[in-house]
Protein backbone atom coordinates (compact mmCIF):
# COMPACT_ATOMS: atom_id res chain seq x y z
CA UNK A 1 0.00 0.00 0.00
CA UNK A 2 1.17 3.46 -0.88
CA UNK A 3 0.82 6.36 1.54
CA UNK A 4 0.00 9.75 0.11
CA UNK A 5 2.00 11.98 2.54
CA UNK A 6 2.33 15.70 3.00
CA UNK A 7 4.65 17.50 5.52
CA UNK A 8 4.20 21.21 5.93
CA UNK A 9 7.16 22.75 7.75
CA UNK A 10 7.27 26.24 9.20
CA UNK A 11 9.77 28.45 7.50
CA UNK A 12 12.45 29.92 9.58
CA UNK A 13 12.75 33.53 8.61
CA UNK A 14 15.92 35.44 9.21
CA UNK A 15 15.95 39.09 10.07
CA UNK A 16 19.50 40.18 9.37
CA UNK A 17 19.44 43.18 11.58
CA UNK A 18 17.65 41.70 14.66
CA UNK A 19 18.13 38.03 15.27
CA UNK A 20 19.18 34.71 13.81
CA UNK A 21 17.65 31.23 13.71
CA UNK A 22 19.62 28.02 13.97
CA UNK A 23 18.40 24.65 12.66
CA UNK A 24 17.49 23.49 16.18
CA UNK A 25 15.54 26.68 16.73
CA UNK A 26 13.55 26.08 13.49
CA UNK A 27 12.43 22.59 14.68
CA UNK A 28 11.10 24.05 17.85
CA UNK A 29 9.62 27.13 16.25
CA UNK A 30 7.88 25.48 13.30
CA UNK A 31 4.86 23.27 13.67
CA UNK A 32 4.94 20.13 11.45
CA UNK A 33 1.69 19.19 9.54
CA UNK A 34 0.90 15.60 8.37
CA UNK A 35 -1.86 14.17 6.06
CA UNK A 36 -1.59 10.53 4.97
CA UNK A 37 -4.18 8.65 2.82
CA UNK A 38 -3.72 4.92 3.32
CA UNK A 39 -4.66 3.74 -0.17
CA UNK A 40 -3.42 3.20 -3.67
CA UNK A 41 -5.53 4.51 -6.53
CA UNK A 42 -9.09 3.20 -6.19
CA UNK A 43 -10.23 0.81 -8.93
CA UNK A 44 -13.85 -0.36 -9.25
CA UNK A 45 -15.35 -2.92 -11.59
CA UNK A 46 -18.37 -2.09 -13.73
CA UNK A 47 -20.78 -3.01 -10.93
CA UNK A 48 -19.37 -0.24 -8.72
CA UNK A 49 -19.74 -0.38 -4.92
CA UNK A 50 -18.28 1.32 -1.83
CA UNK A 51 -14.82 1.41 -0.27
CA UNK A 52 -13.68 2.99 3.02
CA UNK A 53 -10.25 4.64 3.04
CA UNK A 54 -8.34 5.48 6.26
CA UNK A 55 -6.83 8.93 6.61
CA UNK A 56 -4.07 9.77 9.14
CA UNK A 57 -3.61 13.46 9.89
CA UNK A 58 -2.79 15.87 12.69
CA UNK A 59 -4.91 18.63 11.15
CA UNK A 60 -8.55 19.13 10.42
CA UNK A 61 -9.08 18.05 6.82
CA UNK A 62 -11.73 17.58 4.17
CA UNK A 63 -12.14 17.04 0.45
CA UNK A 64 -12.94 19.36 -2.37
CA UNK A 65 -16.51 19.12 -3.72
CA UNK A 66 -17.04 16.47 -6.40
CA UNK A 67 -17.25 17.90 -9.91
CA UNK A 68 -20.79 18.18 -11.26
CA UNK A 69 -19.88 16.05 -14.26
CA UNK A 70 -19.14 13.00 -12.13
CA UNK A 71 -21.38 13.34 -9.09
CA UNK A 72 -24.07 11.22 -10.77
CA UNK A 73 -21.83 8.18 -10.38
CA UNK A 74 -19.25 9.14 -7.69
CA UNK A 75 -19.86 10.27 -4.10
CA UNK A 76 -17.55 10.82 -1.11
CA UNK A 77 -18.66 10.72 2.52
CA UNK A 78 -16.26 12.05 5.20
CA UNK A 79 -16.15 10.00 8.36
CA UNK A 80 -14.09 10.63 11.52
CA UNK A 81 -10.79 9.17 10.35
CA UNK A 82 -11.69 7.96 6.91
CA UNK A 83 -13.75 8.56 3.81
CA UNK A 84 -16.34 6.33 2.17
CA UNK A 85 -16.14 6.33 -1.63
CA UNK A 86 -19.22 5.05 -3.49
CA UNK A 87 -19.34 4.39 -7.23
CA UNK A 88 -22.55 3.58 -9.13
CA UNK A 89 -22.86 0.79 -11.71
CA UNK A 90 -21.31 1.76 -15.02
CA UNK A 91 -23.97 1.37 -17.71
CA UNK A 92 -21.92 3.10 -20.38
CA UNK A 93 -19.31 1.65 -22.71
CA UNK A 94 -16.66 4.11 -21.47
CA UNK A 95 -14.12 3.87 -18.66
CA UNK A 96 -14.83 6.43 -15.89
CA UNK A 97 -12.17 8.34 -13.94
CA UNK A 98 -12.06 11.12 -11.35
CA UNK A 99 -9.84 12.51 -8.59
CA UNK A 100 -10.62 13.09 -4.92
CA UNK A 101 -8.66 16.09 -3.61
CA UNK A 102 -7.85 16.36 0.12
CA UNK A 103 -7.52 19.83 1.69
CA UNK A 104 -6.95 21.45 5.06
CA UNK A 105 -10.14 22.90 6.51
CA UNK A 106 -8.44 26.24 7.05
CA UNK A 107 -7.36 26.40 3.41
CA UNK A 108 -10.00 24.47 1.36
CA UNK A 109 -8.90 25.85 -1.97
CA UNK A 110 -5.44 24.33 -1.88
CA UNK A 111 -5.14 20.64 -2.63
CA UNK A 112 -2.76 18.67 -0.44
CA UNK A 113 -3.18 15.05 -1.55
CA UNK A 114 -4.88 13.49 -4.61
CA UNK A 115 -6.60 10.10 -4.69
CA UNK A 116 -7.41 8.79 -8.17
CA UNK A 117 -10.61 6.82 -8.80
CA UNK A 118 -11.08 4.58 -11.84
CA UNK A 119 -13.99 2.36 -12.93
CA UNK A 120 -13.86 -0.12 -15.79
CA UNK A 121 -16.20 0.41 -18.71
CA UNK A 122 -19.63 -1.10 -18.54
CA UNK A 123 -21.65 -3.18 -20.92
CA UNK A 124 -24.51 -1.36 -22.52
CA UNK A 125 -27.78 -3.05 -21.60
CA UNK A 126 -29.18 -5.04 -24.48
CA UNK A 127 -32.67 -3.85 -25.21
CA UNK A 128 -35.08 -6.72 -25.49
CA UNK A 129 -37.08 -6.45 -28.68
CA UNK A 130 -40.24 -8.23 -29.71
CA UNK A 131 -41.78 -7.91 -33.15
CA UNK A 132 -45.51 -7.41 -33.30
CA UNK A 133 -47.09 -9.21 -36.23
CA UNK A 134 -50.68 -8.33 -37.01
CA UNK A 135 -52.70 -11.28 -38.24
CA UNK A 136 -54.15 -10.56 -41.69
CA UNK A 137 -57.77 -11.22 -42.52
CA UNK A 138 -58.90 -13.12 -45.60
CA UNK A 139 -59.68 -9.79 -47.24
CA UNK A 140 -56.01 -8.79 -46.92
CA UNK A 141 -54.87 -11.50 -49.34
CA UNK A 142 -55.31 -9.44 -52.49
CA UNK A 143 -52.01 -9.58 -54.38
CA UNK A 144 -51.28 -13.19 -53.45
CA UNK A 145 -52.51 -16.01 -51.23
CA UNK A 146 -49.18 -15.78 -49.42
CA UNK A 147 -47.96 -12.78 -47.42
CA UNK A 148 -44.79 -12.16 -45.42
CA UNK A 149 -44.27 -10.21 -42.21
CA UNK A 150 -40.91 -8.41 -42.39
CA UNK A 151 -39.04 -6.34 -39.81
CA UNK A 152 -37.47 -2.91 -40.22
CA UNK A 153 -34.51 -4.50 -42.05
CA UNK A 154 -36.82 -6.31 -44.48
CA UNK A 155 -35.95 -9.66 -42.90
CA UNK A 156 -38.83 -12.09 -43.27
CA UNK A 157 -40.03 -13.37 -39.88
CA UNK A 158 -43.16 -15.35 -40.71
CA UNK A 159 -45.16 -16.31 -43.75
CA UNK A 160 -48.95 -16.33 -43.86
CA UNK A 161 -50.93 -18.57 -46.19
CA UNK A 162 -54.58 -18.40 -47.08
CA UNK A 163 -54.90 -22.09 -47.82
CA UNK A 164 -57.29 -24.98 -47.92
CA UNK A 165 -56.60 -27.36 -45.05
CA UNK A 166 -57.63 -30.94 -45.64
CA UNK A 167 -57.12 -33.37 -42.78
CA UNK A 168 -58.97 -35.86 -40.61
CA UNK A 169 -60.63 -33.12 -38.56
CA UNK A 170 -60.57 -30.09 -40.86
CA UNK A 171 -61.73 -29.31 -44.40
CA UNK A 172 -61.81 -25.57 -44.86
CA UNK A 173 -59.88 -22.53 -45.98
CA UNK A 174 -57.96 -20.96 -43.11
CA UNK A 175 -55.09 -18.56 -42.49
CA UNK A 176 -51.92 -20.30 -41.38
CA UNK A 177 -48.62 -18.89 -40.14
CA UNK A 178 -45.20 -20.49 -40.49
CA UNK A 179 -41.94 -19.08 -39.19
CA UNK A 180 -39.13 -18.32 -41.61
CA UNK A 181 -35.49 -19.04 -40.76
CA UNK A 182 -32.69 -17.89 -43.06
CA UNK A 183 -35.18 -17.24 -45.83
CA UNK A 184 -36.73 -20.74 -45.72
CA UNK A 185 -40.17 -21.46 -44.35
CA UNK A 186 -40.49 -24.01 -41.53
CA UNK A 187 -43.22 -25.96 -43.22
CA UNK A 188 -43.43 -28.85 -40.77
CA UNK A 189 -45.38 -26.89 -38.17
CA UNK A 190 -47.43 -23.75 -37.96
CA UNK A 191 -50.30 -21.89 -36.34
CA UNK A 192 -53.87 -21.76 -37.62
CA UNK A 193 -56.01 -18.66 -37.14
CA UNK A 194 -58.24 -17.30 -35.76
CA UNK A 195 -58.18 -19.90 -32.93
CA UNK A 196 -54.35 -20.21 -32.75
CA UNK A 197 -54.63 -23.93 -33.34
CA UNK A 198 -51.54 -26.00 -34.09
CA UNK A 199 -50.78 -27.69 -37.38
CA UNK A 200 -48.14 -30.34 -38.00
CA UNK A 201 -47.20 -31.50 -41.46
CA UNK A 202 -45.72 -34.69 -42.80
CA UNK A 203 -44.44 -33.01 -45.94
CA UNK A 204 -43.22 -36.23 -47.51
CA UNK A 205 -46.69 -37.80 -47.21
CA UNK A 206 -48.48 -34.48 -47.82
CA UNK A 207 -50.63 -34.96 -44.74
CA UNK A 208 -51.45 -32.68 -41.84
CA UNK A 209 -52.58 -32.99 -38.24
CA UNK A 210 -54.63 -30.10 -36.88
CA UNK A 211 -55.18 -29.41 -33.18
CA UNK A 212 -57.90 -26.91 -32.42
CA UNK A 213 -56.82 -23.83 -30.49
CA UNK A 214 -58.50 -22.30 -27.45
CA UNK A 215 -58.44 -18.66 -28.49
CA UNK A 216 -61.39 -16.89 -30.08
CA UNK A 217 -59.86 -14.30 -32.39
CA UNK A 218 -56.14 -13.62 -32.28
CA UNK A 219 -55.28 -10.21 -33.68
CA UNK A 220 -51.49 -10.26 -33.29
CA UNK A 221 -48.54 -12.36 -32.21
CA UNK A 222 -45.17 -11.30 -30.82
CA UNK A 223 -41.92 -12.80 -32.01
CA UNK A 224 -38.75 -12.41 -29.97
CA UNK A 225 -35.34 -11.98 -31.57
CA UNK A 226 -34.73 -15.64 -30.68
CA UNK A 227 -37.80 -16.64 -32.68
CA UNK A 228 -40.12 -17.42 -29.77
CA UNK A 229 -43.78 -16.79 -30.60
CA UNK A 230 -46.12 -15.49 -27.90
CA UNK A 231 -49.48 -13.79 -27.68
CA UNK A 232 -48.53 -11.28 -24.99
CA UNK A 233 -45.47 -9.17 -24.24
CA UNK A 234 -44.13 -7.66 -21.00
CA UNK A 235 -43.63 -3.94 -20.40
CA UNK A 236 -39.86 -4.50 -20.24
CA UNK A 237 -39.74 -5.41 -23.90
CA UNK A 238 -39.55 -2.88 -26.71
CA UNK A 239 -42.22 -3.65 -29.29
CA UNK A 240 -41.38 -3.12 -32.96
CA UNK A 241 -44.09 -3.18 -35.61
CA UNK A 242 -43.68 -5.31 -38.73
CA UNK A 243 -44.88 -4.82 -42.29
CA UNK A 244 -47.09 -7.20 -44.21
CA UNK A 245 -46.03 -7.59 -47.84
CA UNK A 246 -47.27 -9.91 -50.60
CA UNK A 247 -45.10 -12.97 -51.24
CA UNK A 248 -45.07 -13.29 -55.01
CA UNK A 249 -43.05 -14.77 -57.85
CA UNK A 250 -41.12 -12.16 -59.81
CA UNK A 251 -40.17 -13.64 -63.16
CA UNK A 252 -37.35 -11.74 -64.90
CA UNK A 253 -36.29 -12.78 -68.37
CA UNK A 254 -34.94 -10.64 -71.23
CA UNK A 255 -36.91 -7.37 -71.06
CA UNK A 256 -39.85 -9.08 -69.36
CA UNK A 257 -40.57 -8.67 -65.65
CA UNK A 258 -43.82 -10.35 -64.62
CA UNK A 259 -45.18 -10.81 -61.11
CA UNK A 260 -47.38 -13.81 -60.30
CA UNK A 261 -49.57 -14.41 -57.28
CA UNK A 262 -48.88 -17.64 -55.41
CA UNK A 263 -50.92 -20.10 -53.40
CA UNK A 264 -49.96 -22.96 -51.09
CA UNK A 265 -51.67 -26.30 -51.64
CA UNK A 266 -50.43 -28.93 -49.23
CA UNK A 267 -46.68 -29.35 -49.59
CA UNK A 268 -46.58 -27.40 -52.87
CA UNK A 269 -46.65 -23.73 -53.83
CA UNK A 270 -48.40 -23.03 -57.12
CA UNK A 271 -48.67 -20.03 -59.37
CA UNK A 272 -52.19 -18.67 -58.86
CA UNK A 273 -52.18 -17.29 -62.41
CA UNK A 274 -51.48 -18.72 -65.84
CA UNK A 275 -48.04 -18.24 -67.32
CA UNK A 276 -47.64 -15.29 -69.74
CA UNK A 277 -43.91 -15.49 -70.59
CA UNK A 278 -43.08 -14.53 -74.18
CA UNK A 279 -39.51 -15.81 -74.01
CA UNK A 280 -37.68 -18.79 -72.60
CA UNK A 281 -35.55 -18.32 -69.49
CA UNK A 282 -32.49 -17.56 -71.63
CA UNK A 283 -34.32 -14.65 -73.26
CA UNK A 284 -35.00 -16.32 -76.61
CA UNK A 285 -38.38 -15.32 -78.01
CA UNK A 286 -41.02 -18.04 -78.34
CA UNK A 287 -42.45 -18.35 -81.86
CA UNK A 288 -45.83 -16.67 -82.03
CA UNK A 289 -49.07 -18.04 -83.50
CA UNK A 290 -49.85 -16.75 -87.00
CA UNK A 291 -52.42 -18.99 -88.69
CA UNK A 292 -54.11 -22.19 -87.64
CA UNK A 293 -52.52 -24.05 -90.55
CA UNK A 294 -49.01 -22.94 -89.66
CA UNK A 295 -49.60 -23.62 -85.97
CA UNK A 296 -50.47 -27.28 -86.49
CA UNK A 297 -47.40 -27.78 -88.68
CA UNK A 298 -45.00 -26.40 -86.03
CA UNK A 299 -42.38 -28.69 -84.56
CA UNK A 300 -40.96 -26.09 -82.19
CA UNK A 301 -42.19 -24.15 -79.21
CA UNK A 302 -45.04 -21.77 -79.87
CA UNK A 303 -47.14 -19.22 -78.00
CA UNK A 304 -50.70 -18.11 -78.77
CA UNK A 305 -53.47 -16.00 -77.30
CA UNK A 306 -57.15 -16.79 -77.36
CA UNK A 307 -58.54 -15.44 -80.63
CA UNK A 308 -55.10 -13.86 -81.19
CA UNK A 309 -55.92 -11.20 -78.61
CA UNK A 310 -53.59 -10.79 -75.62
CA UNK A 311 -56.33 -9.04 -73.69
CA UNK A 312 -58.68 -12.01 -74.00
CA UNK A 313 -58.50 -15.27 -72.15
CA UNK A 314 -56.33 -15.75 -69.09
CA UNK A 315 -52.63 -15.67 -69.86
CA UNK A 316 -50.85 -17.24 -72.79
CA UNK A 317 -51.44 -20.57 -74.51
CA UNK A 318 -48.44 -22.79 -75.38
CA UNK A 319 -47.90 -25.91 -77.42
CA UNK A 320 -46.14 -28.77 -75.69
CA UNK A 321 -42.92 -28.17 -77.62
CA UNK A 322 -42.54 -24.94 -75.64
CA UNK A 323 -43.29 -26.76 -72.39
CA UNK A 324 -40.54 -29.27 -73.13
CA UNK A 325 -37.96 -26.85 -74.56
CA UNK A 326 -34.55 -27.18 -72.87
CA UNK A 327 -34.20 -23.40 -72.70
CA UNK A 328 -36.80 -23.48 -69.97
CA UNK A 329 -40.36 -22.21 -69.97
CA UNK A 330 -40.94 -22.07 -66.22
CA UNK A 331 -39.56 -19.21 -64.08
CA UNK A 332 -36.21 -19.77 -62.38
CA UNK A 333 -36.54 -22.28 -59.53
CA UNK A 334 -40.00 -23.40 -60.62
CA UNK A 335 -41.12 -26.17 -62.95
CA UNK A 336 -44.06 -26.69 -65.26
CA UNK A 337 -46.40 -28.85 -63.18
CA UNK A 338 -46.04 -32.52 -64.08
CA UNK A 339 -48.76 -35.17 -64.21
CA UNK A 340 -47.58 -36.24 -60.76
CA UNK A 341 -47.71 -32.66 -59.41
CA UNK A 342 -51.31 -32.28 -60.52
CA UNK A 343 -52.20 -35.68 -59.11
CA UNK A 344 -50.69 -34.94 -55.71
CA UNK A 345 -52.44 -31.58 -55.53
CA UNK A 346 -55.85 -33.00 -56.47
CA UNK A 347 -55.43 -35.95 -54.11
CA UNK A 348 -54.55 -33.65 -51.21
CA UNK A 349 -57.65 -31.50 -51.73
CA UNK A 350 -60.04 -34.45 -51.57
CA UNK A 351 -58.42 -37.85 -51.04
CA UNK A 352 -61.72 -39.62 -50.37
CA UNK A 353 -62.97 -38.87 -53.89
CA UNK A 354 -59.66 -39.34 -55.68
CA UNK A 355 -59.84 -42.16 -58.17
CA UNK A 356 -58.02 -42.57 -61.45
CA UNK A 357 -60.79 -44.98 -62.30
CA UNK A 358 -60.76 -47.80 -64.75
CA UNK A 359 -64.35 -47.24 -65.87
CA UNK A 360 -63.41 -44.11 -67.78
CA UNK A 361 -59.92 -45.26 -68.64
CA UNK A 362 -58.34 -43.04 -66.00
CA UNK A 363 -59.89 -39.90 -67.43
CA UNK A 364 -61.62 -38.81 -64.22
CA UNK A 365 -58.97 -38.02 -61.63
CA UNK A 366 -61.29 -36.66 -58.95
CA UNK A 367 -65.05 -36.67 -58.77
CA UNK A 368 -65.45 -33.54 -56.61
CA UNK A 369 -62.35 -31.35 -56.63
CA UNK A 370 -63.01 -29.04 -59.60
CA UNK A 371 -65.01 -26.40 -57.63
CA UNK A 372 -62.05 -25.97 -55.27
CA UNK A 373 -59.86 -25.10 -58.26
CA UNK A 374 -62.24 -22.94 -60.29
CA UNK A 375 -62.46 -19.17 -60.02
CA UNK A 376 -65.62 -17.62 -58.63
CA UNK A 377 -66.34 -15.76 -61.89
CA UNK A 378 -66.22 -16.11 -65.70
CA UNK A 379 -67.47 -19.72 -65.89
CA UNK A 380 -70.55 -20.24 -68.02
CA UNK A 381 -73.79 -21.24 -66.33
CA UNK A 382 -74.98 -24.74 -67.20
CA UNK A 383 -78.41 -24.19 -68.68
CA UNK A 384 -79.00 -27.89 -69.29
CA UNK A 385 -78.22 -29.09 -65.79
CA UNK A 386 -79.14 -25.80 -64.13
CA UNK A 387 -75.85 -25.82 -62.23
CA UNK A 388 -73.37 -23.06 -61.54
CA UNK A 389 -70.21 -23.20 -63.60
CA UNK A 390 -68.21 -21.02 -61.20
CA UNK A 391 -66.25 -22.58 -58.38
CA UNK A 392 -65.44 -21.51 -54.81
CA UNK A 393 -61.67 -21.18 -55.40
CA UNK A 394 -60.88 -22.43 -51.88
CA UNK A 395 -57.57 -23.80 -53.17
CA UNK A 396 -56.51 -20.34 -54.32
CA UNK A 397 -55.53 -21.65 -57.77
CA UNK A 398 -58.15 -19.35 -59.29
CA UNK A 399 -58.60 -21.31 -62.51
CA UNK A 400 -60.52 -19.44 -65.21
CA UNK A 401 -62.08 -21.03 -68.27
CA UNK A 402 -59.46 -19.72 -70.67
CA UNK A 403 -60.11 -22.15 -73.51
CA UNK A 404 -57.54 -23.46 -76.00
CA UNK A 405 -56.74 -23.74 -79.68
CA UNK A 406 -59.15 -25.91 -81.61
CA UNK A 407 -58.50 -28.75 -84.03
CA UNK A 408 -61.96 -28.23 -85.51
CA UNK A 409 -62.19 -27.12 -89.12
CA UNK A 410 -64.75 -24.52 -88.10
CA UNK A 411 -62.83 -22.48 -85.52
CA UNK A 412 -59.31 -21.58 -84.43
CA UNK A 413 -60.02 -21.39 -80.70
CA UNK A 414 -62.54 -23.03 -78.44
CA UNK A 415 -63.77 -23.23 -74.85
CA UNK A 416 -63.49 -19.75 -73.34
CA UNK A 417 -65.94 -19.62 -70.43
CA UNK A 418 -66.54 -23.37 -70.72
CA UNK A 419 -63.25 -25.20 -70.29
CA UNK A 420 -59.76 -24.74 -68.88
CA UNK A 421 -56.88 -26.79 -70.27
CA UNK A 422 -53.41 -27.16 -68.75
CA UNK A 423 -50.39 -28.91 -70.16
CA UNK A 424 -48.32 -31.00 -67.80
CA UNK A 425 -44.62 -31.55 -68.37
CA UNK A 426 -45.23 -35.30 -68.67
CA UNK A 427 -44.77 -36.87 -72.09
CA UNK A 428 -47.08 -39.75 -72.95
CA UNK A 429 -45.23 -40.80 -76.13
CA UNK A 430 -46.19 -40.84 -79.82
CA UNK A 431 -46.41 -37.03 -80.03
CA UNK A 432 -48.89 -36.74 -77.17
CA UNK A 433 -48.50 -35.44 -73.61
CA UNK A 434 -50.63 -35.41 -70.46
CA UNK A 435 -52.97 -32.51 -69.67
CA UNK A 436 -55.67 -31.50 -67.15
CA UNK A 437 -59.06 -30.08 -68.01
CA UNK A 438 -61.94 -28.56 -66.05
CA UNK A 439 -65.47 -28.25 -67.47
CA UNK A 440 -68.08 -25.62 -66.75
CA UNK A 441 -70.76 -28.30 -66.29
CA UNK A 442 -68.76 -30.87 -64.31
CA UNK A 443 -67.16 -31.08 -60.87
CA UNK A 444 -64.56 -33.73 -61.70
CA UNK A 445 -60.99 -33.12 -62.88
CA UNK A 446 -60.26 -34.58 -66.30
CA UNK A 447 -56.85 -36.21 -66.85
CA UNK A 448 -55.99 -37.16 -70.42
CA UNK A 449 -53.46 -36.78 -73.24
CA UNK A 450 -53.37 -34.78 -76.46
CA UNK A 451 -51.13 -33.98 -79.43
CA UNK A 452 -48.16 -31.69 -78.80
CA UNK A 453 -49.42 -28.97 -81.15
CA UNK A 454 -52.48 -28.01 -79.13
CA UNK A 455 -52.19 -24.71 -77.27
CA UNK A 456 -53.05 -24.91 -73.57
CA UNK A 457 -52.46 -22.84 -70.46
CA UNK A 458 -49.51 -23.56 -68.18
CA UNK A 459 -49.15 -23.48 -64.41
CA UNK A 460 -45.83 -23.77 -62.59
CA UNK A 461 -45.09 -25.12 -59.14
CA UNK A 462 -42.34 -25.41 -56.53
CA UNK A 463 -42.03 -27.62 -53.46
CA UNK A 464 -42.71 -25.83 -50.17
CA UNK A 465 -39.36 -26.96 -48.75
CA UNK A 466 -37.55 -25.12 -51.55
CA UNK A 467 -39.12 -21.71 -51.11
Amino acid sequence: MKKSLLFLTGICMFLSFATSCSSDDSKNAAEQTKLVVLSDDLVFDLEGGSKEITVESNIKWGTMPIDNQVKDWLSVEKLENSIKVTVAKNETDQERTSTIVFVAENNPSKGLVNLNVKQEKGVLPVEKVSYRVNIPTKADFKASNIYSAVNESDVELVRFHLEYLKGENISEQRITMHQVVDGKVKGEQGVVFPDAGQIKWDLAMNKLMYTKGEKEAVEAVYISEEGVVSYEVSNEVSVVETNLVPFVLEDKRASEVVTYALTKVGNQVWMAENLVAKTYRDGTAITKYTTKEDWYKMLEGGIAYYENDETKGEGALYNWYAVNDQRGLAPEGYRVASDKDWGEMVYYLDPAQYDVDEVHGGARESETTAPLLKSTTKWQYNEYGKTQGNGNNLSGLNVYAGGSTSSSMYMDFYGEGRQAYFWTSTDYGENVAMFRRLYFDEVFVNRWFELYNHAYSVRCVIDLKDI
